[in-house]
């Protein structure tokens, strides 16, 4: 089966945030099964940098066509790609492929591959990540923006994916008229094992050795809770333990770093550390971790979470996390959005050992059975054949 893939951040542009993980697994994955598989992104390789547009092939068989985008900066500010060629490219190309997979939403890319795909009349699937459930979330003109782009994607699509059955609901409130199938976020449990030399070497170079460690990995971004996390950090700072309690934050600055900076100085805390970006250091973080932390206001299904379960980290997580197995599976603990209600999740944690322990044996089990690499591509197959077919 021939399958082309479209989203307009890819490998290396890691710090775009989670789905670009999930896009590069699925393609691999399908690629490795035998599937010719292809992808049409930009050449944005992250906020600061490029990639050579053209055509590639990776190391796993995926080709992969990167267009050159108008404006680097706003891709990365607005996130605003505006690929130069696609159009006339996906004209020409998307006749070959027997299914079209749109990822994220909404984008230029995906208006120009999905009318392409309903001309010539090539099935195609759409998975948001989340991103159709966030229009309350934005401003009017985000908002009219946004409805805008779905006009011209959702009436070419003809098959929908989403995360959970949270999303599921809340696509189908939007009175979007599709078959909607549920399926997660994959994740390669083997990837991220919990390691206990790198997670002292991590310890020992950002001067964590005999703290507990509470971690965060995201975008800096308003929906990410961190004005929450702060809360909670200050909370520790104002009511002593018999351990010293730290923060780290890691990720890259999607416009809320100065803002959280300002918070952190205003508030004089030195328990709340801004780590920047990491790749393949941030598998050392989460075996660093005693607990990982994301107080979100919006998510589709971090894939964070599902890293930090690999590594057998205990989760404090918001409901809007979308991940329900979390509470049921023992694998940590869902709260609203309450400084004081996290706070507490957080003191059961450092208070009983046994429980962290017990927490991170479930968190690992949680992900082999739910969420391995060759359920998920076994679903997505199944979609495609049954649109093909």
């Amino acid at each position: 089966m021939r399958v082309l893939h479209v989203y307009p951040y890819y490998p290396p542009a890691y710090e775009y945030g989670g789905p670009v993980r999930i896009v590069e697994r699925i393609a691999e994955n399908l690629a490795e099964s035998g599937h010719e598989v292809e992808v049409f992104t930009t050449d944005t390789g992250g906020p600061h940098e490029r990639v050579t547009s053209g055509t590639s092939i990776d190391e796993s068989g995926v080709m992969v066509h990167r267009f050159p985008n108008v404006s680097n900066w706003l891709c990365h500010r607005v996130h605003l790609p505006l690929p130069i060629g696609v159009l006339s490219a996906a004209i020409k190309r998307v006749p070959e492929f027997d299914v079209v997979h749109i990822h994220g939403f909404p984008h230029v890319l995906a208006v120009a591959v999905a009318r392409a795909a309903e001309f010539h009349r090539v099935p195609t699937v759409l998975t948001p990540h989340g991103s159709l459930n966030r229009d309350l979330d934005h401003t009017v003109p985000k908002r009219l923006a946004h409805a805008a782009f779905r006009r011209g994607i959702l009436p070419s699509v003809d098959h929908i994916t989403v995360l959970n059955e949270d999303e599921r609901e809340r696509v189908l409130r939007l009175g979007i008229d599709k078959d909607v199938s549920v399926i997660p976020n994959g994740i390669d449990p083997d990837s991220i094992l919990r390691d206990e030399a790198s997670c002292r070497a991590f310890r020992e170079r950002f001067d964590f050795v005999d703290s507990f460690l509470i971690l965060f990995v995201g975008r800096l971004h308003e929906d990410k809770g961190l004005d929450v996390l702060v809360d909670v950090a200050t909370m520790f700072e104002g009511r002593p333990t018999q351990v010293d309690v730290q923060f780290a934050v890691v990720g890259p600055d999607d416009g809320y770093e100065s803002a959280m900076r300002e918070m952190i100085d205003t508030r004089s805390l030195d328990s709340v550390n801004l780590l920047g970006y990491m790749d393949e250091e941030r598998k050392s973080a989460f075996s660093a971790a005693d607990i990982f932390l994301l107080p979100s206001r919006s998510e589709g299904q971090p894939v964070t979470v599902l890293e930090a379960c690999s590594a057998k980290t205990p989760v404090v997580i918001s409901e809007e996390c979308s991940l329900p197995g979390v509470e049921t599976e023992g694998v940590g603990r869902l709260t609203p959005l309450d400084s004081e209600k996290i706070y507490r999740h957080i003191c059961e944690f450092i208070e009983d050992q046994q429980l962290r322990e017990r927490s991170g044996r479930n968190a690992r089990q949680f992900v082999y059975d739910n969420f391995s690499w060759q359920f998920i591509i076994e679903q997505y197959v199944s979609v495609y054949r049954g649109l093909v077919e």
